[in-house]
Order: C-alpha cells, then sequence, then structure tokens
C-alpha cells in the first residue's frame, strides 16, 4: 500500500522512518507504544502531507537520523524503537536490510493469534492495542478493529431492546411454493 497523510507530530518526519496512524488518517513517528503500518518514502515538516509504503525498498545514503548509524547491517532486520527510529531489536519489525543503504520494507497487518478485546467508554484511544485487537464501546454498543495501525469502525451498533428481554427483529424473505400447514 502506498499512500499519503498530514503529519501531526512535532517534528519533522524524513525518509525511512517508521509511521503510526491516528483513526482520522493522520501519521506520526512509530514507537514502541505505538503500532507502525509503513514506512515514510517522501519526508515532511510538522503539519505538512507525508508519503509512505508498507513494502518496497527504501534508500538513504545516510541512515544515521533514522538508525543511529550511517549505514544498514545488510541482511539484519529491523524495528520499530523509541522516538520514531530504527534499531535492530524492538516489538516490531519493519524491514530487512538489503546492504548499507537499501531498507527491504515489510510491515505486516496480520491479525495476531493473541488479540485482546478491550472494554472502552467511546472510541478507543489511538495508543489502544496492537493490530487485531477490538474494542467495545459499552456505552453505545459499538464494535472497532485495529487494523493497520488504527482502530476503524464502529462496526455494529445494538439496538435498545424492546419489549423487555427481547431484540427487535425485522427480516424480509419471499417465499415460493408456500403451502399450508396440515
Amino acid at each position: 500500500m502506498i499512500g499519503s497523510g498530514k503529519n501531526i507530530g512535532r517534528t519533522n518526519l524524513v525518509i525511512g522512518q517508521p509511521l503510526a496512524e491516528d483513526v482520522a488518517g493522520n501519521v506520526m513517528p512509530a514507537d514502541t507504544n505505538s503500532t507502525a503500518f509503513a514506512i515514510c518514502i517522501r519526508g515532511s515538516p510538522a503539519g505538512g502531507t507525508v508519503a509512505f509504503s508498507d513494502s518496497g525498498i527504501v534508500s538513504r545514503a545516510d541512515w544515521s537520523i533514522v538508525a543511529g548509524t550511517s549505514k544498514l547491517v545488510p541482511g539484519s532486520a529491523y524495528y520499530v524503537s523509541a522516538g520514531g527510529k530504527l534499531a535492530l531489536s524492538g516489538h516490531q519489525q519493519v524491514g530487512v536490510a538489503r546492504n548499507g543503504t537499501d531498507l527491504r520494507v515489510s510491515i505486516s497487518q496480520v491479525q495476531s493469534a493473541y488479540s485482546q478485546m478491550h472494554l472502552v467508554q467511546g472510541a478507543p484511544a489511538t495508543a489502544l492495542g496492537v493490530n487485531g485487537d477490538t474494542a467495545f464501546d459499552s456505552s453505545l454498543g459499538r464494535l472497532y478493529a485495529k487494523i493497520a495501525g488504527r482502530w476503524t469502525g464502529p462496526f455494529y451498533a445494538m439496538m435498545p431492546a424492546s419489549p423487555p428481554n427481547q431484540v427487535p427483529f425485522r427480516a424480509t424473505a419471499t417465499v415460493t411454493g408456500w403451502q399450508p400447514c396440515s
């Protein structure tokens, strides 16, 4: 996926930086408290528009600003680290270095086998949970799912019961070959 969004962070976003996204589609640096959904492929000042991708090759002559060293370690996996940077270890892998200047980006949006259901009041906070988690808004009976680093939904709104202990139901059907019971 290639896309763009508004940089709502307080700093410039640079090529190669892992990105997180809020429910409105705004972009900010990913860190150890968020889930990266893409890598920056065209930088942006704060408040500007950033371009991103979740796959492909990202090249930089000098990776110091993103990874803390001028060159990547060929064949090594790179992960999201604190402060929106890349590191050789971390909670979410975002790519593998092809050589000292190229990162093969591969950000999985696969649901975790250990997803959780969160009970919330209102829409879930962006920082809550990981991809594959669900959140149930008990105040309005709405269900949300965390996909690609952001909460989507609501998917279902419960109807109030009426009369008590019964759920309103409406169905439409076409009946053919009807015969009375004998």
